[in-house]
């Protein structure tokens, strides 16, 4: 079988390519440059690619997809921020760009699948594909795809499923391979460190023609409402938020909501912190039985919560039992029944609080 396989130039892609070319296929690495770097860097970065691909002895293809990135994932994800949302930009890349751009490239190549070094896995039952956990849970990456298109699935592979993120790192020592880029992203790959990113919204979004987010009025929540200040953007926080916050209180204080329509900001002690019920619209649905037991993740660090699902007029309405530590407009809701298989995913645009 001819395969792609999406190389980052980190330990998790080699080690896809590797595992791929051990079992016996036909590979080629597709390296897709996406962030707006000057000239001398993409040189020293291809430099470094080929170096490695060259001593392995396996084929590379350097792909421009910055326009497409910037287009369909950097000024989304601005107009986002603008708007006061939290978006989540890594799982719109994986849609759009990775398995979508990227995937279309591959198979102008020729190639039969797009491998990439996410740890995930897919499943088919009654001809229905959709992801699975992997062997490592702790590096389940299923959430931040959940977005991927249902119609992608059948030409998508993860051969990093069956390994620990430990076998896969000596998998790559052992081939003694030189690894171009050795600094794993943690955080969104086209944003500067968070100090600097006030100026690089506002570059970016009088670029795009877009107005400045306006201060607007914050109000503290404890039984009662009360005007306490000022915020200068609501860009800058996200529900449940407690860091950053800087305002005296007799006990810690969260962001318990943020009004988009009035461009208001609540706060408030953490026993008020909750939220009821949240929806997405046009989800995207893989496998979907009524009335079964489902869970709900709503960020990628937090463990799923036991939720009511159910899709009405084409949006998925995640109602849950007791009041759950809330999510943010723009982030992902990613359904799993009781055995981790993704049953569905959307983009959160609305929020029901328990208290405010």
């Amino acid at each position: 079988m001819y395969i792609g396989v999406a190389i980052s130039g980190g330990v998790d892609s080699l080690g896809a390519i590797l595992r791929l070319k051990a079992l016996g296929h036909k590979v080629i690495g597709l390296h897709g440059l996406f962030l707006d770097q000057d000239d001398d860097q993409i040189e020293q970065l291809v430099r470094r690619m080929h170096l490695t691909f060259d001593a392995l002895k396996i084929p590379l293809k350097i792909l421009d997809l910055r326009q497409e990135f910037q287009q369909l994932v950097v000024k989304q994800a601005l107009k986002a921020w603008q708007m006061g949302e939290t978006p989540n930009p890594c799982a719109n890349c994986n849609r759009l760009i990775k398995f979508g751009r990227l995937l279309q490239h591959a198979k102008d190549l020729g190639c039969d699948l797009l491998a990439t070094g996410h740890y995930a896995n897919i499943a088919c039952e009654d001809e229905q594909f959709f992801f699975a956990p992997p062997s490592d849970k702790v590096k389940d990456q299923t959430y931040f795809l959940s977005l991927v298109e249902n119609s992608a699935l059948a030409q998508i592979a993860f051969p990093l499923n069956g390994l620990t993120k430990p076998q896969c790192r000596q998998l790559v020592q052992e081939a003694r391979c030189s690894i171009p880029t050795p600094t794993e992203s943690q955080d969104v790959c086209f944003l500067p460190k968070s100090e600097d990113r006030a100026a690089y919204f506002e570059e970016n979004w009088a670029k795009m023609g877009l107005s400045q987010p306006q201060e607007g009025k914050i109000f503290l929540y404890d039984g009662q409402m009360e005007e306490i200040g000022t915020h200068k953007g609501l860009w800058r926080y996200t529900e449940g938020q407690r860091r950053g916050l800087n305002i005296p209180y007799k006990e810690g204080l969260y962001v318990l909501k943020k009004n988009l329509a009035d461009n208001t900001l609540i706060v408030g002690p953490r026993h008020y912190l909750g939220m009821l019920s949240c929806s997405c619209s046009n989800p995207n649905i893989f496998r979907w039985t009524p009335n079964e037991q489902l869970f709900v993740k709503l960020r990628y660090r937090n463990q799923p919560s036991t939720c009511h699902v159910t899709i009405k007029n084409d949006r998925l309405i995640c109602q849950f039992s007791e009041p759950v530590f809330p999510t943010a407009i723009g982030q992902i809701a990613s359904v799993s029944d009781s055995q981790g298989k993704i049953r569905a995913g959307g983009i959160v645009d609305s929020l029901t609080m328990a208290y405010v």
